[in-house]
């Protein structure tokens, strides 16, 4: 018999990305349900990951509990939303009054507005005006080029003027439009201009760049383009950006507590169908929605028995992480223990991770279901009738055994993976009469989460 009491201690760690759920049911805690790239789900993991790219940088900023998060895309050449815009007049001009020319293309200047303005195809900053003539207005005498939106000039304009300049430029300002605005560039020629010049006309259209999102969706379903993806925190998730220059990335991670949906299959008991009874008997097994039962109750039968339902393993690395509820309240059940399970198939060996009625828990060895072989304690605290969780982790080398919350773990205990027994199958289970376990969730994972 051992008897540890305990104190709590509150370690955080992470589930790692890229983790591949082979089998889950029950409570677990909130995440993303699915998450897809262009209408493709990803592989579903705890982890969300915004990666710099040569052309796309991320930042991402926390103020009153909203995490937004930017991506900025940078370089040449046409991009979602970005890129630059050109007029060239192809045959000469005749500048005079005021005139106007579309924003693009090859097409004649017009004194009427309307016959060459256009809706904007999507929501852009425009910026970075550049023009050349090939030909200069003459002493005396300058044309003024100022785009528009709605009718109305904006900010962004340069003139060329005298008898030597040809070109003029705008790195300065900027405006923004909205999908559908009507744009164009005005032409104001003030003295007499004799000659007749080619024009031409460059404009920066939203940002240029070589990346950036196509498509943002929602489930499947796609979103409008926007400039901004903007990552809001929520009662039961936070959202957590780092630059990693090393990867040349910004790594934003949810991190997620309380309640929430299963990252996986629909949260249901275990199937018991997939499950093989480990000397069941006299044990019994009773369902509720949303757990399963080993409740041996009516027995008292050694403390050392156990009793179970056990499934197969995969090849290391693998993590088996389960929530249990710990019913035994007879006073007689002190030393009788309800937990994780694992077994080798081959030699019988089994091992048996939980607390124990009146006592703090441990780890139970044994050579077979009914035979101790050696104990260990572990620090568990008061766990009777609480949901609390156990993860079990094997690298191909060390087994390492926590307890925690399905959030936070504490690491109880490390030993070689072939310490006692080298399991291929887990489960949940019971050791004595009269011992009751209650199993919410349960799940496999093929990595060292």
């Amino acid at each position: 018999m051992f008897n540890l009491k305990s104190k709590w201690v509150r370690l955080s760690a992470g589930f790692a990305a890229g983790a591949v759920l082979l089998w889950a049911s029950g409570i677990a805690p909130q995440a993303y349900n699915l998450i897809e790239g262009n209408g493709t789900p990803a592989p579903r993991a705890s982890t969300l990951n915004f990666a710099n790219t040569a052309s796309v940088t991320w930042s991402c900023t926390t103020a009153a509990g909203v995490t937004a998060c930017q991506a900025t895309a940078s370089g040449g050449g046409g991009g979602s939303g970005g890129g630059i815009v050109t007029y060239s007049s192809g045959a000469a001009i005749n500048p005079v009054g005021t005139q106007y020319v579309a924003i693009g293309g090859g097409g004649q200047a017009s004194a009427t507005e309307a016959d060459v303005e256009i809706g904007s195809p999507s929501a852009a900053t425009i910026s970075a005006l550049f023009v050349n003539l090939d030909l200069p207005p003459g002493i005396g005498n300058s044309i003024a080029f100022t785009w528009r939106k709605a009718g109305s000039d904006q900010t962004l304009t340069c003139t060329v003027s005298g008898a030597v300049a040809t070109t003029c430029s705008d790195t300065t300002h900027s405006f923004t439009v909205a999908q559908g605005d009507l744009i164009d560039i005005k032409l104001v020629t003030t003295g007499s201009v004799i000659v007749a010049p080619g024009l031409t006309i460059a404009t920066a259209y939203g940002t240029s760049g070589t990346a950036g999102y196509l498509t943002v969706q929602n489930n499947g379903t796609p979103l409008p383009q926007e400039p901004v993806l903007n990552l809001i925190n929520g009662t039961n998730s936070t959202y957590v950006c780092a630059d990693n220059p090393g990867n040349t990335s910004t790594d934003c991670q949810v991190n997620a507590s309380g309640g929430g949906t299963q990252v996986g299959p629909p949260l249901t008991s275990p199937n018991l169908i997939t499950f093989t009874a480990l000397n069941l008997s006299p044990a019994v097994i009773t369902t509720a929605v949303g757990s399963i039962t080993v409740d041996n109750t009516a027995n008292s039968d050694p403390i050392y028995n156990v009793h179970g339902e056990l499934v197969a393993l995969p090849a290391t690395p693998w993590s088996v992480v389960a929530a249990f509820q710990y019913l035994t309240n007879n006073s007689t059940g002190s030393g009788l223990m309800g937990g994780l399970l694992l077994q080798n198939a081959a030699s019988g060996n089994v091992a048996i991770m939980g607390p124990q009625y009146g006592d703090a828990g441990g780890i139970l060895y044994l050579t077979n279901p009914t035979s101790l072989s050696a104990a260990v304690g572990i620090n568990l605290g008061q766990t009777r009738n609480n949901l609390f969780w156990f993860k079990i982790t094997d690298d191909g080398t060390t087994r390492n055994f926590w307890y925690g919350d399905g959030l936070r773990w504490i690491n109880l205990r490390n030993e070689t993976h072939t310490t006692n027994l080298t399991p291929d199958h887990t489960g949940f289970g019971v050791t004595g009469g009269p011992a009751m376990v209650a199993c919410y969730s349960f799940a496999i994972y093929n990595s060292i989460i």
